[in-house]
């Protein structure tokens, strides 16, 4: 929990000093990421209208901390899953998304330590009467 604490604070003090993005290693923009992909430990890509999640994120071996939310993805691809150094995923405020097909294909993530799915989608089938799902919270413990 204190690596991700740490990684998060790099990113925001990072990005709000204008470190250079090789220096932290956290990346806003996925062709810069792309010109040095093992250099990257974290890629936030929120609220860049994707519909689909740009299949080159598989280049980054390292990769830590995906920043998803506020896009438009149907779907998580399956070749999420790949990303075998992920701790962190954000797909919060994604109504369009799909939760149980995503919740699907980030089982064997074996170091996802925190998904944040605030604000998104639908994890089951609600009746008419339902308004929404407010909050859905759970832990993963992924210890052997």
């Amino acid at each position: 929990m204190k690596r991700i604490i740490v990684f998060t604070i790099l990113f925001v003090f990072g990005y709000l000093n204008g470190k250079t993005q090789e220096n932290t290693g956290f990346y806003c923009d996925i062709n810069a990421a792309l010109i040095n992909p093992s250099l990257v430990k974290g890629l936030d890509l929120s609220n860049s209208k994707l519909e689909t999640l740009p299949a080159a994120v598989v280049k980054f071996s390292n990769l830590e901390y995906l920043n998803l939310s506020g896009n438009q993805l149907k779907i998580i691809p399956s070749y999420v899953s790949e990303l075998k150094n992920l701790k962190v995923l954000d797909i919060s405020k994604m109504p369009y998304l799909n939760l149980q097909d995503a919740l699907e294909k980030l089982v064997n993530l074996k170091f996802l330590q925190r998904l944040q799915i605030q604000e998104t989608g639908h994890l089951f089938e609600k009746e008419e009467s339902t308004s929404q799902v407010i909050l859905v919270s759970f832990e993963m413990n992924n210890t052997l």
